[in-house]
């Protein structure tokens, strides 16, 4: 089991919590799509995919998504996100370059993403970003990443 970065699980509430956090503009939500959740690490040229639990999957990864991922201009990366049969959909981002962005507020965790990812994929590329979420102001912390140290790997981070 790697240390570090772990995927959020989804947590049992009630049909009451579920309502209010429906009309918390502190809250947002997203499609799911009814795949195999993944977490998946660029670095050094090499691909590393995970399971929520933080365990390397066993899930195989479609070599469209595998080769578009290791053309992607960013070097280094760790994204989460939905496989859907060959199709990759990247729901948030926690490192990106030498930017290190798990502790900002989710709202520009997905600018991000977007800007990171968007301009990069074209009509037959296999991956997506999720749809914009239906997100309120937030009340996380409202500063911008942090750079990775030149000697620090992005698996350490796991």
């Amino acid at each position: 089991m790697m240390q570090g970065i772990q995927a959020e699980l989804l947590t049992e509430t009630t049909e009451l919590h579920f309502q209010r956090m429906l009309t918390n503009p502190d809250y947002g939500y997203q499609e799911k799509h009814n795949g195999h959740r993944l977490m998946i690490a660029k670095q050094d040229g090499q691909l590393f995919w995970f399971n929520r639990e933080g365990e390397k999957s066993s899930k195989a990864l479609p070599i469209q998504v595998r080769h578009a991922l290791l053309s992607h201009p960013l070097d280094t990366f760790v994204i989460d996100g939905e496989l859907v049969k060959t199709t990759f959909f990247v729901f948030d981002a926690l490192i990106l370059g030498d930017e290190v962005i798990t502790n900002d507020v989710y709202e520009y965790r997905e600018a991000r993403y977007h800007q990171e990812f968007e301009p990069h994929h074209g009509q037959d590329c296999p991956y997506r970003c999720g749809e914009e979420s239906p997100v309120g102001a937030g009340t996380g912390r409202e500063g911008r990443g942090h750079r990775l140290e030149e000697s620090t790997e992005v698996l350490s981070y796991w």
